[in-house]
């Protein structure tokens, strides 16, 4: 954390390479999602509000294609909300329209609905 918080402050962080990353390796059962939230939730907190909505939308893309969401999947993406909301973000990737387009009320799709209406603001 203390690293990421580190590169962030700098500029020197890329966000979207750190998330791509990321999910990758959670997609594949590598990570555990639910600590990636709970770490991009924390730096979020410390400050690095912009660099950790490009770290979870990214995260996020690989996360979204799987038949069945890791565990956790709601809870980075209700991070990646409330930092696109904070950082004044914009751009929704289309991988992530598509959750929020589902049918359903998942705790998934509720917060892929969120996240749009959070970057539509």
């Amino acid at each position: 954390m203390d690293g990421l918080l580190g590169l962030a402050a700098t500029g020197d962080l890329d966000g979207a390479v750190l998330g791509r990353e990321l999910g990758e390796l959670a997609a594949a059962g590598v990570l555990k999602v639910n600590r990636v939230a709970s770490a991009l939730d924390d730096a979020a907190a410390a400050g690095a509000v912009s660099a950790v909505w490009q770290t979870a939308a990214a995260a996020l893309v690989p996360l979204s294609g799987l038949d069945k969401a890791r565990s956790g999947t709601a809870d980075l993406m209700a991070v990646a909300a409330r930092c696109a909301r904070a950082s004044g973000a914009s751009g929704l990737p289309p991988e992530l329209a598509a959750v929020a387009a589902r049918g359903g009320s998942s705790r998934l799709v509720a917060a892929a609905r969120e996240l749009q209406a959070a970057l539509a603001a």
